[in-house]
């Protein structure tokens, strides 16, 4: 949280006089308590009340980092709050969801998920945010594209993306990837030796895309 002052000795000797005992305490330490400690000093101990009010007004990614789950370095604290904008939607997002976002894997998905899945974290949330720590939304720009709000299904092979990339794409341009063909799929992708979808898309009226098709309209959407 970039508390100046709060080095590790300082966090040792506060755990050891029994000042802390949860990360939210840090943010319950008073003047006067402080000011009793050796070493510290009245001066001091305002300064340092001072530096820990001042880190309660910070922003989401810092927040998300300081939080401490495994694998989440700044550069991922940064990737999950411009993806998602709110710790609302982090809080609630799927492993699909968490995956779509280029850079984090099924392994880093994994961890965020089990963290917010666990209790005694959503109690040390709760406890920090009713303590005055506070950040503003990500606002992000919503940009309209040819995929934005489609939905897509993906059958046969495609020579110029593997399937896992062509997702990706989908997604960063504003679209869905669909597993199954439904009339609420607005394109199937037809690669090499396509499945049983190719023949459910033709059966109920599904417009096809070749993987040309596909792939201009992937460049008309920004996402190539």
């Amino acid at each position: 949280m970039n508390i100046e002052g709060l080095g590790d000795k300082l966090v040792e000797k506060f755990f050891e006089k029994g000042l802390l005992k949860t990360v939210s305490d840090i943010y319950r330490l008073k003047k006067e308590e402080l000011a009793k400690l050796e070493g510290l000093g009245e001066k001091s101990a305002e300064n340092l009340v001072t530096a820990i009010a001042r880190s309660k007004k910070t922003t989401l990614p810092r927040f998300l980092f300081a939080l401490g789950i495994r694998h989440i370095g700044e550069s991922t604290a940064e990737l999950l709050a411009e993806h998602f904008g709110t710790l609302g939607n982090i809080n609630k997002a799927s492993l699909e969801d968490l995956m779509s976002i280029e850079g984090i894997g099924p392994e880093v998905a994994s961890s965020i998920k089990q963290f917010f899945g666990n209790q005694e974290n959503q109690k040390l949330i709760k406890e920090l945010l009713s303590l005055g720590i506070k950040f503003e939304e990500v606002k992000k720009q919503k940009v309209e594209t040819p995929l934005t709000g489609k939905t897509l299904v993906l059958t046969g092979g495609l020579e110029s993306l593997t399937r896992e990339q062509a997702k990706t794409l989908i997604q960063k341009a504003g679209g869905k990837v669909g597993s199954s063909v439904s009339k609420k799929t607005d394109f199937v992708i037809v690669g090499a030796e396509p499945g049983s979808k190719f023949d459910e898309a033709k059966k109920i009226g599904v417009k096809m895309l070749s993987e040309l098709e596909f792939i201009e309209l992937l460049k008309k959407s920004g996402a190539l």
